[in-house]
């Protein structure tokens, strides 16, 4: 994670291409978008993931779920964090572009 930081605040475009490879990712990848079960499953428990608080379903406390989605978008929650940005409009930004 640490190196990841480093890498992006000398290199911004790095940053960039990583955010716009992750969403390219998610688009082909997640096929449940419509789904408002699996929004709440993913964005919740990755904001639990990146900020230590949230709310977690009983899925989660039993470990019945995977965290593959889920930690890819704390992933990016937190090198917004890493960089302080990490405000309320770019957390949306970032989830809907």
């Amino acid at each position: 994670m640490k190196l990841l930081s480093n890498l992006c605040s000398k290199r911004p475009s790095l940053l960039t291409s990583f955010v716009v490879l992750f969403r390219l990712s998610s688009v082909l990848l997640v096929q449940t978008w419509f789904v408002p079960d699996e929004y709440w499953q993913s964005v919740e428990v990755a904001h639990y993931l990146a900020f230590g608080y949230g709310h977690l379903t009983w899925e989660w406390s039993q470990g019945i779920r995977s965290l593959v989605y889920p930690l890819s978008i704390a992933i990016v929650f937190k090198q917004l964090q890493n960089f302080n940005l990490d405000n309320h409009l770019l957390l949306v930004i970032d989830l809907y572009s």
